[in-house]
């Protein structure tokens, strides 16, 4: 007899027949051709020892709990994107699937590249700001990078930015596009 976990036929379940013993042996048959009390003990063990390993897929912290591989691959991040993204990027997936999405930027304003992430929960529809404050290599001021993007399905879409140099004795304000978005990373959980 065969005892399910559940009512879903897609998990493993154990096998609870008792050990089967020897009882008639026939020599006149080759052990290719027939199933003696070793193979299927042989089975049952392994079957248990695989119930056991993988456990009871309805207890997992994922979504998709349909089979083993659908619920690991909601665990591992997906890339969304990679490459130089300036002011619009087209997405590999929609945000929507997303529980959480983390976006890797850079800057490359005045001789420095410089790098950081932000992360954003439940992305779809939100506006997020990338940014960079630094001081100046020459202790002369400080730099401020910003842009905003808007997220929305498979696009992300620059809203806004500026760019600014505070000197020791004056400022200078520009509108510029010194923060580029180099990879997006999206988590299903």
């Amino acid at each position: 007899m065969i005892k399910a976990k559940n009512n879903n036929s897609k998990y493993m379940a154990k096998i609870t027949y008792e050990d089967k013993i020897f009882i008639n042996k026939n020599e006149n048959i080759a052990d290719i051709n027939k199933v003696n009390d070793v193979d299927l003990n042989e089975i049952k063990e392994v079957v248990n020892e695989n119930d056991d390993n993988i456990g009871d897929l309805s207890t997992l912290n994922t979504t998709d709990k349909s089979n083993i591989i659908n619920a690991i691959n909601s665990l591992l991040p997906v890339t969304l994107f990679e490459g130089t993204g300036d002011t619009s990027i087209t997405l590999n997936d929609n945000l929507a699937n997303y529980k959480r999405i983390k976006i890797y930027y850079y800057q490359t304003a005045y001789h420095d590249t410089s790098y950081s992430s932000v992360e954003v929960y439940e992305p779809d529809g939100k506006n997020v700001e990338l940014s960079f404050v630094m001081g100046v290599s020459d202790n002369s001021g400080l730099y401020a990078n910003n842009r905003c993007y808007l997220l929305n399905g498979t696009n992300v879409t620059k809203t806004d930015g500026y760019n600014a140099r505070f000197y020791n004795s004056a400022s200078n304000w520009a509108i510029a596009d010194a923060i580029r978005i180099s990879k997006i990373i999206g988590y299903k959980n």
